[in-house]
Parts: structure tokens; sequence; C-alpha cells
């Protein structure tokens, strides 16, 4: 079981994080930010597919075709649990050595949709502009980078370890 769980897991990071750069790549070179996220969702999903075909394979090549909803899920999390802690470590590697600054791209895509929206006054905008500059101070800090990074990226593998278990179980 460990080295089928191993396998896909490092597996799902891999995909994850190739797609990751190669959007961080995107976005520096004028990608939408907007798209960006969507793309970076299917990243996530195509990543976490893979908890399908590692369940599949477990139950039919170890479990002699019966597995539980709770030994199906424990091994999507596994997998999950793994993904997103070399996902974690590389958007953090990547935003402190990289020349690229995520937080300055944020914050302007921010401050131009705080600026267009017209249910704000002159006022109104620029408080939240400035809270938004000081929210910004406060992801720069690594620990929040990695807790971004790991909200970013859990829930997804979850929901799609609690589907994948649904669907695989077999008594």
């Amino acid at each position: 079981m460990n080295r089928i769980i191993l396998r896909y897991g490092l597996l799902s990071a891999l995909i994850i994080c190739i797609l990751m750069i190669g959007n961080m790549m995107l976005l520096r070179n004028g990608l939408s930010y907007y798209i960006a996220e969507i793309l970076g969702f299917l990243g996530m999903f195509l990543g976490f597919s893979l908890i399908y075909f590692a369940v599949k394979k477990l139950r039919d090549e170890q479990l002699k075709g019966i597995i539980s909803f709770a030994q199906c899920f424990q091994a999507g999390l596994a997998i999950v649990a793994m993904a997103t802690a070399i996902y974690m470590i590389t958007w953090v590697l990547y935003v402190q050595f990289s020349d690229f600054n995520f937080t300055t791209l944020y914050f302007e895509t921010e401050s131009k949709k705080i600026m267009a929206d017209k249910t704000l006054n002159a006022a109104e905008k620029i408080k939240s502009v400035a809270q938004l500059s000081e929210d910004i101070k406060k992801m720069s800090s690594l620990p929040v980078q990695a807790g971004i990074a790991f909200f970013e990226i859990f829930p997804v593998g979850l929901v799609i370890s609690l589907i994948v278990s649904f669907i695989l179980r077999k008594k």
C-alpha cells in the first residue's frame, strides 16, 4: 500500500508543481490573474485526479477488490498530504528565490478592482486599498505564505478524496 501511495503522491505533486511554476511564468508574461487562478485550480484537479487511479490500483491489486470508504479516504488523504506539503515547499521556494513578486501582482490586481468598484465612494476606496496594503505586508512572511498555499490546495484534494472514496468503495 505504501509504495502505491508514495508513487502516486509524488506524481500528483510533480504534476501540480510543474503546472504551478508554468502558471507563474505565464503570469509574469502578462497572463490575466483570473485566468491564472482558473488554470491553477485545473492543475490541482488534474494532479489530484491520480487519487482515483491510486485507490483503484490499491483496491484491485493489494486488497483483492474490496476496500472500505475509510480505507479509500485514508489512501486519498495520504496522497493529498504529500502533494500539499510538496506544493507548499515549492510555492514558498519559488516566491522567495525567484524575481517574480506575486504579492505585488496581487496588490495591483485587487487595487484596480477596488478602484473600479462603483458601489464604493472615494473614501471607502482609499480605506480598502490601505487595508489591502496592510494585508500584503502580512502576506510577505514565510508562515503566512505557507498557510495560504496550504489552504489553496488542501481543500481541493480533500473534496476529490471524498468523491473518489464514494465511487471506489467496495464491500
